[in-house]
């Protein structure tokens, strides 16, 4: 089998810390030293994994990918509103201007957007100068500029591809992906640790079926048979992974009354 991922370690140990709270299964556990303390201990070490994986979503956006949104966010509004101005007062500038042009997303609006820069201030020009065929350009432009394409809101498209045709400043940090992944190596392991301890006493003390199914230790298969969910990291160490016996209801911690020490 393979080896669990991250993502299927935190969900047992989440379905686990649900289920150790009820009553029946804390009676039993606490027979073998479980205590508040440890339940505290459980939902720390998984919140702390979950710290780790998401402290890195909390650091600033990088200055490019910042530039490149507000870039976005440019084309997104002064894209449609061009096009719907040239199609009803321009046609035929229209179709030059917009010619192979369409909106874009991520660092390809830096393209999109620099072509329509360049397309506009070709507006006035004469055809064999690079300005639209027929003529009808500066009719066309000046629209433009009463739908609200001013000299300003150009150049503030203008400054955004040089920022980002510019190097970055010296004050860029970037993460330490060696010190984020051991920080969340360790994590793993200590959540893993709590978990296998207390999830092997409990897969042995604790016997009925409803209790089991209420800890994540069973699970019902697309047959429709309920059947044991196997830590397959037993499978990889070469351990043979012992088989929970599943009695009918009512048997709890085997053989007597489970709540009381033997």
């Amino acid at each position: 089998m393979a080896k669990l991922t991250l993502g299927q370690k935190a969900d047992r140990m989440l379905r686990f810390l649900l289920g150790v709270r009820h009553a029946r299964v804390a009676a039993v556990l606490r027979v073998h030293g479980f205590t508040e303390k440890d339940l505290n201990e459980g939902w720390s070490l998984l919140r702390a994994l979950g710290k780790t994986r998401l402290d890195a979503e909390e650091a600033p956006v990088p200055q490019d990918e910042a530039l490149v949104y507000q870039l976005d966010q440019w084309e997104n509004k002064w894209f449609p509103i061009a096009k719907a101005t040239l199609a009803r007062h321009a046609p035929a500038v229209h179709a030059w201007f917009f010619r192979n042009l369409s909106q874009t997303e991520g660092p390809a609006v830096v393209l999109s957007v620099g072509t329509f820069l360049q397309r506009f201030d070709s507006l006035e020009k004469p055809e064999d100068k690079g300005g639209p065929k027929g003529g009808g350009g500066k009719a066309a432009k000046k629209k433009l500029q009463e739908r609200g394409l001013s000299a300003e809101v150009l150049d503030a498209a203008r400054a955004l591809i040089d920022k980002l045709g510019g190097i970055q400043s010296s004050d860029v940090e970037l993460p330490d992906l060696e010190q984020e992944e051991a920080e969340l190596a360790a994590a793993e392991s200590a959540m893993w640790a709590w978990y296998r301890e207390w999830s092997d006493i409990a897969r042995t003390v604790i016997k009925q079926r409803s209790l089991l199914r209420l800890m994540g230790f069973l699970q019902t298969n697309r047959a429709g048979v309920e059947e044991e969910v196997v830590d397959e990291e037993d499978e990889v160490e070469g351990e043979a992974s012992e088989k929970v016996d599943v009695p009918e209801e009512g048997d709890v911690g085997g053989k007597g009354d489970a709540t009381k020490p033997k």
